[in-house]
């Protein structure tokens, strides 16, 4: 199990396949992220990627800036949920499961 501290952010799906080091990720609908932010997913080597981005744009669904913050050699994959990388509150822990599907 794959947990991932989670507790108040949001997901979208993935559409299209994206190398590790792509620069723009096209998501099902990119306007339930922020305009920067931090999105986390388990790769195809089930490798948990965190990006950043500097740049949602919600128009075309597309959030960019992310290459410089792929690790490894996985790939990301057509319909993965990304999430929205947030923190709870002091003093709380909360995390949720990543759905891979």
């Amino acid at each position: 199990m794959v947990e991932i501290n989670n507790s108040s952010g949001s997901s979208a799906r993935v559409d299209g396949n994206h190398s590790n080091g792509a620069n723009t990720v096209l998501l099902d609908d990119s306007s339930v992220f922020p305009s920067t932010g931090t999105i986390v997913f388990r790769d195809s080597l089930s490798e948990l990627q965190e990006l950043t981005y500097t740049v949602n744009n919600t128009g075309g669904n597309l959030i960019s800036g992310t290459s410089s913050s792929w690790t490894g050699t996985g790939r990301l994959l057509d319909s993965t949920y990304v999430y929205e990388m947030s923190y709870p509150a002091a003093g709380s822990t909360t995390f949720s499961e990543v759905k891979i599907v």
